[in-house]
């Protein structure tokens, strides 16, 4: 598998803004020239040491047949990264086009770091959408996290990642991160990314079962919506939209059984006067 990918420092840093993490991985294309962007070049500042993974891409031969698409070649990077790193410790893994959400601070970054330290999760976003669970300033995801640019890594999380059978599925965020139980993000998206037509998006939402011709047509509207509607094509203030949307699913979430407790305590009072 290693034959695949070349793995190189990219850059150390004494006080970085993640102290907690040691390393980060940031994978890339062997044709890619997104590490050149100016903005990349603060991705240097988040661990104590930065590392690119340059991918020579399934079309090489170099990689199993499963590995038959861009999703699953994304997939399987994802597993080389893990299998590269620290085996104890929180590790970053980002993709080549991740970039700092504007008003994201040094603050910010020390409130994750703290959390990172001492609390338990699988793993922690910079920049996803998905149903909160809980609100404050670090927020669990509930079920479905999408969107995987910039997330740190448990122990247990890589070997989980490492575990992943590349035949079985297609998307890193939906299909493995999903199905970890405590992931978790800032209140406010941190390292975020542009949303571009990209071999990747093609494949999204197709998972080879019987509803993929819906799924495929839900998500299309989604891309539409996210590079269209919020502009994110061009522009990253719609990752507060995204994170707004989050919020009032959550809000929802929780309103539907407070409303059903409401309404059981007022029939069980009803019921009371009455008798």
């Amino acid at each position: 598998m290693s034959d695949a990918y070349e793995v190189r420092l990219w850059a150390m840093c004494d006080d970085p803004l993640l102290p907690s993490v040691e390393e980060a991985y940031i994978l890339t294309m062997h044709d890619s020239a997104r590490l050149q962007r100016p903005a990349a070049q603060a991705l240097r500042r988040l661990a104590r040491r930065t590392y690119v993974q340059v991918n020579a891409g399934y079309r090489t031969g170099l990689k199993e047949a499963a590995v038959d698409g861009p999703s699953r070649d994304i997939v399987h990077a994802y597993k080389h990264a893990c299998g590269e790193c620290l085996k104890e410790g929180h590790v970053l893994i980002l993709e080549d086009d991740a970039t700092f959400m504007p008003g994201a601070t040094a603050a910010h970054f020390a409130e994750v770091d703290a959390f990172l330290r001492t609390a338990d999760f699988d793993t922690y976003s910079f920049g996803s959408f998905g149903p909160f669970l809980t609100l404050g300033r670090h927020r669990r995801f509930m079920c479905l996290v999408g969107h995987a640019q910039a997330v740190v890594y448990s122990p247990l999380a890589r070997e989980r990642i490492r575990a992943v059978d590349v035949r079985a599925v297609k998307h890193i965020d939906a299909h493995v991160i999903s199905k970890m139980a405590r992931n978790f993000t800032y209140r406010r998206p941190l390292v975020v990314q542009h949303i571009v037509p990209t071999d990747n998006i093609e494949e999204w939402g197709c998972n080879r079962h019987r509803h993929t011709r819906c799924e495929r047509w839900w998500v299309r509207v989604w891309v539409r919506m996210m590079s269209g509607g919020l502009r994110l094509d061009r522009e990253l203030w719609g990752w507060h939209v995204l994170y707004a949307l989050n919020v009032a699913t959550c809000l929802v979430l929780w309103s539907v059984p407070a409303a059903c407790a409401a309404a059981l305590v007022a029939g069980v009072t009803a019921g009371v006067l009455a008798a």
